[in-house]
């Protein structure tokens, strides 16, 4: 019988199918300027780390980057949360089959509190998680070890009797120097950092669904 009380979820790319558009923010600010991004800015946007994205899109399209706040971009994601949002494949069916074996769903993310509510209310999921944790509620980020802590500490876990799954090369890399199993499961904007993900998860499958015989 498995000893495991607590899943650990991200949220964005693990079990719903939106870092995309996370990654994509700017393009849809420039749009909303005027401005005709094309197909090779949504390539590049979708590999290139977020400050030099910035930079090099707002000044390729003659806007300051000192322009861009944060506060901007979260309406923009809590819009799609809103609206458009929907599971990663398979991820309803494994977390409704974790939830009935009595495992308890926790979801750890660093999207604010506020956003995820959004969300999970947009997919009809607000009792699914029985708790939820955000980077802002926590204090710190999740390429901090006390990030994790935090959770197991709050939710009275051991790093024993939790697992977690992530999609994000930074997040698996902090949850497995903490002592964590992590399972990774893919996602396409992560897919340059598979290699690396593969070296340290204790798994890495297609769909979340894979891992219900390890669970």
């Amino acid at each position: 019988m498995s000893k495991i009380k607590y899943a650990l979820f991200d949220f964005d790319g693990t079990v719903v199918d939106s870092q995309w558009f996370w990654n994509t923010i700017i393009l849809h600010m420039l749009r909303d300027k005027g401005h005709p991004v094309g197909d090779a800015d949504v390539e590049f946007s979708m590999k290139t780390p977020f400050p030099l994205r910035l930079k090099t899109l707002f000044e390729k399209y003659g806007e300051d980057p000192s322009t861009y706040t944060t506060e901007d971009a979260l309406v923009y994601v809590t819009r799609f949360y809103d609206t458009a949002l929907f599971w990663k494949p398979g991820a309803l069916e494994f977390l409704t089959e974790l939830k009935r074996r009595g495992i308890q769903l926790v979801l750890c993310s660093a999207t604010r509190k506020e956003m995820l509510d959004v969300a999970l209310k947009h997919l009809g999921a607000e009792d699914l998680f029985d708790h939820y944790f955000s980077v802002p509620t926590v204090g710190v980020g999740k390429d901090n070890p006390d990030y994790f802590a935090h959770c197991l500490n709050v939710l009275g876990a051991t790093k024993e009797d939790a697992v977690f799954f992530e999609d994000a090369l930074y997040s698996i890399r902090t949850a497995k120097e903490f002592g964590m199993t992590v399972y990774a499961v893919h996602e396409i904007c992560s897919i340059a950092d598979k290699d690396a993900i593969c070296a340290i998860a204790d798994g890495y499958e297609m769909l979340l669904t894979d891992y219900l015989d390890r669970i």
